[in-house]
C-alpha cells in the first residue's frame, strides 16, 4: 500500500468494520463467525498495509543489530 495513497472505500470499510469488531470484543463478546471474520480483515489489512511498515522495520531492525554489535561501555 502507497502510505501516500487515499485508501479505498473497500479497505476504508474493512477498517471500519475491524475497528467495529475490536470494540465489540472487548465490550461484550464475539460469535464463532465474528471471530472468523476479524482474524481474515486482520490478515488482509496486514497484506495492504504491509509496504508502509516494512521499510520502517528493516530501519529498525538494522539500527537495533548496529546496537546490538557496540561494545557496552562501563
Amino acid at each position: 500500500m502507497n502510505p501516500f495513497k487515499k485508501p479505498v472505500d473497500a479497505e476504508l470499510q474493512a477498517r471500519d468494520r475491524y475497528a467495529s469488531l475490536v470494540d465489540k470484543k472487548f465490550s461484550s463478546s464475539l460469535s464463532e463467525s465474528e471471530k472468523a471474520e476479524l482474524s481474515r480483515l486482520q490478515v488482509d489489512l496486514d497484506e495492504a498495509e504491509a509496504g508502509f511498515y516494512e521499510p520502517i522495520e528493516r530501519k529498525l531492525e538494522s539500527a537495533l543489530t548496529r546496537l546490538r554489535q557496540r561494545p557496552m561501555k562501563r
